[in-house]
């Protein structure tokens, strides 16, 4: 797995692949191939907020955007990256699409929460503020 991260993220990603299950680690090496950034989520061309990570079942990676984690605790920003790579699990493990919905990031946080990452999705949880309405 290729992990093309700013410094402030890079050792996040590496101290999150580390954490995960021997098993799963092998397993997500085998289809996620890169851990990349980008400044931010683009819908319709245009920057969409809080949108803090994605998984793309078509390039095989990871992203997080560095504009919305930026107030984002290095704790926080690992509970993005196991939820992302929940995503990748489920995707590729369970033949789940990578459609945003409740079921399956329901189930990307299921799989991170056992793999040791409760605390970090619920650090997550506790930072991220959106505006009310989204």
């Amino acid at each position: 797995m290729d992990i093309k991260l700013s410094e402030r993220f890079n050792d996040t990603a590496i101290s999150v692949v580390n954490r995960l299950p021997q098993a799963v680690r092998k397993d997500l090496e085998a289809f996620v191939t890169t851990i990349r950034e980008e400044s931010d989520y683009l819908l319709n061309n245009k920057p969409c907020r809080y949108v803090y990570g994605s998984y793309s079942e078509g390039g095989n990676n990871i992203c997080i955007y560095k504009k919305d984690c930026a107030s984002l605790s290095d704790k926080a920003i690992s509970g993005v990256i196991a939820h992302e790579l929940g995503h990748a699990y489920c995707h590729f493990k369970n033949g789940m699409p990578c459609l945003p919905n409740t079921e399956i990031d329901y189930e990307a946080n299921r799989l991170a929460v056992s793999w040791g990452f409760k605390d970090n999705l619920e650090c997550f949880e506790r930072e991220r503020n959106p505006p009310k309405g989204l």
